[in-house]
């Protein structure tokens, strides 16, 4: 049974995505934000610099970021990009640190079946919708124009519907686009021109996948909010004086996402050690000790492999992921943990890779960035250790 329980306190809300009673995902998100991935702002362009990057002015307490020599963004000779003009931007990732957000020109919707962006006239199809002729179909209905300047993601539900349903929904994602720039040609900049969908609404949409789930939540607002004629979502206001997420178990939780020691069930142990540049994970045994070595390092390794896969999706890390398993000379033993990686990575809704295992047993996992991680949002650097760890004696 699905449940989503939101809790409102005073700065944050959290919401947390429950199935028979395991906390599947945590999306936590500050109240006061005015500026979320997937807002599209008419921005000036503030300052240029050689090495790529354009700073624009969005109406931030930073300046957002763009840098226009990656290989997504469209020619500089469309986007016209030139200090003091204005321009359709995009945020793809939020403010975070010193850093302001990062901006695209490639202004994207999301629709159900697929996702439209300015560009190419390319044409990805999902790789879980394997039938040739369904393949060739879509792409035969989606060309010419009005897709010959859009590119266009079509998601593996398209495989449901008709071909009229996705080519009806793309055409509608491109004219909401050029509406979107036409409104933006006539704002003063900076200015909001649309704002996204928040990405808790996001998770619970793909979490429910066309089910009726309960939402319970303490707040009034979100109560009226999920009221739905369509009984996709049953509502119940919570207003017992124990707080929310400590009824139902999650704030304890959560102070476990919080720290760098996971135990897993077996004696063994994970460490998490996020950085600027990646996150890093270790595997240890610990106090596993099963009938051979062999034995003891496959079970450790492929329980840490289904727990790392959760703590990635409930941690909402990103990027990079490097993960140092303990080593097993065989070679079956290491495609046995890369097929529970492999196969676990595809039920997270966030776009995540199992990129391969290296002969020491490393392997990379990359995916996609959507929001800041939840240490980010849910805790601040200690006042005495500045966010080290460590009391300088």
């Amino acid at each position: 049974m699905k449940k989503v329980i939101i809790e409102c306190c005073e700065n944050i809300i959290k919401t947390a995505l429950l199935q028979d009673g395991s906390l599947i995902e945590l999306i936590p998100s500050k109240k006061s934000t005015d500026f979320s991935v997937g807002d599209i702002f008419t921005g000036k362009i503030k300052r240029i610099l050689k090495s790529g990057f354009a700073f624009i002015d969005i109406g931030s307490e930073k300046a957002a970021f763009l840098f226009f020599n990656d290989k997504k963004e469209l020619p500089l000779k469309e986007i016209k990009i030139k200090e003091g003009s204005d321009l359709a931007v995009q945020i793809i990732r939020e403010a975070e640190g010193e850093k302001g957000a990062a901006v695209t020109t490639a202004l994207t919707l999301n629709g159900s079946l697929c996702v439209v962006s300015k560009g190419k006239g390319e044409i990805r199809i999902s790789r879980k919708i394997t039938d040739p002729q369904i393949r060739s179909d879509i792409r035969e209905a989606l060309s010419g124009d009005p897709f010959s300047r859009f590119d266009i993601i079509i998601r593996t539900k398209a495989e449901s519907f008709p071909l009229s349903a996705l080519k009806t929904e793309a055409e509608s994602l491109i004219e909401e686009l050029k509406q979107i720039e036409n409104t933006g040609q006539f704002r003063k900049a900076p200015a909001l021109l649309k704002k996204a969908e928040s990405e808790t609404l996001t998770a619970i949409k793909a979490f429910s996948a066309g089910e009726g789930i309960e939402v319970i939540t303490n707040s009034s607002e979100d109560y009226l909010s999920f009221i739905d004629p369509e009984k996709t979502f049953t509502p119940t206001l919570y207003d017992e004086e124990i707080p929310l997420f400590r009824r139902y178990f999650i704030e304890s939780k959560i102070d476990k996402l919080l720290k760098t020691k996971v135990w897993l069930k077996s004696g063994g142990w994970i460490t998490i050690e996020p950085t600027e540049a990646m996150v890093v994970i270790d595997v240890n045994t610990g106090k596993n000790n099963s009938r051979s070595h062999r034995d003891t390092v496959l079970k450790t390794n492929k329980e840490a492999a289904a727990e790392i896969l959760s703590q990635i999706r409930l941690r909402n890390l990103s990027g990079m992921i490097i993960i140092d398993f303990i080593n097993m000379p065989s070679e079956e033993d290491n495609q046995t943990v890369l097929q529970i990686l492999t196969e676990g990575a595809a039920h997270d809704r966030i776009s995540t890779t199992v990129v391969g295992m290296t002969d020491l047993g490393l392997v990379l996992i990359t995916r996609k960035k959507t929001g800041l991680p939840i240490a980010k949002i849910l805790t601040a650097p200690c006042p005495c250790c500045g966010g080290t760890g460590h009391k300088i004696l």
